[in-house]
């Protein structure tokens, strides 16, 4: 696992500064926060993000900081699977529907 802080973006002589981040991650990878300091964490789906993975956070102060944990995953498939199956005096006929 590594530790990443995330840059800060400061833009000069503006009296507030706020907003969102969003941290999307490449495939394979995983992330979680490791330290936050001046932003909240918020759901995804709300902001109508639907990606897995996905982290929002709101910007409350200039000074914010936050520190992500990465971690690379290896990659898996998920399966689900429907079989139908007919007997008959003849014959078996099954049929199988896989959704990955």
């Amino acid at each position: 696992m590594t530790n990443y802080s995330v840059p800060r973006v400061v833009f000069r002589e503006a009296g507030k500064q706020r907003g969102q981040l969003v941290m999307v991650p490449e495939q394979g990878m995983r992330l979680q926060v490791g330290a936050r300091d001046g932003v909240t964490q918020l759901d995804p789906q709300k902001s109508g993000i639907q990606q897995k993975g996905v982290l929002v956070f709101r910007l409350l102060q200039a000074q914010w900081a936050l520190a992500l944990d990465l971690e690379q995953v290896d990659a898996w498939v998920q399966l689900t699977s429907l079989q139908h199956i007919t007997v008959s005096e003849a014959e078996v006929k099954i049929e199988a529907n896989l959704l990955y």
